[in-house]
């Protein structure tokens, strides 16, 4: 019976050993595909921020250029009003020396 239980006992820690053996080399085939698959998500990360300081850099341009629009169109709006302001003094002028060309004072 000794034998048997030698046997069985040094069966167990070959059976042990071999699962160890499994164990180590799987995580290792597992760490290479990880680390492939580090390398590839770097990359495309890479490729995406550059692609979204691009879009930042449009997005800041086009602002910029609205705003510069913006200014322009305000300064034209700000012209018009005067230019209608001094038309109506003009119109206004105008009537009063009519009115008193009438005599309606």
């Amino acid at each position: 019976m000794e034998f048997m239980e030698i046997y069985a006992e040094g069966g167990m820690i070959a059976v042990c050993g071999f699962l160890l053996v499994y164990m180590i080399v799987s995580m290792q085939k597992r760490m290479g595909e990880q680390q492939s698959a580090l390398k590839e998500l770097e990359i495309e990360n890479r490729g995406q921020s550059e692609t979204i300081e691009n879009v930042e850099s449009i997005l800041l341009k086009v602002l910029t250029r609205l705003d510069k629009s913006d200014d322009r169109l305000a300064i034209r709006f700000d012209n018009l009003v005067k230019e209608t302001n001094d038309m109506d003094n003009q119109l206004s002028e105008i009537k009063g020396v009519i009115s008193r060309l009438n005599g309606k004072h």
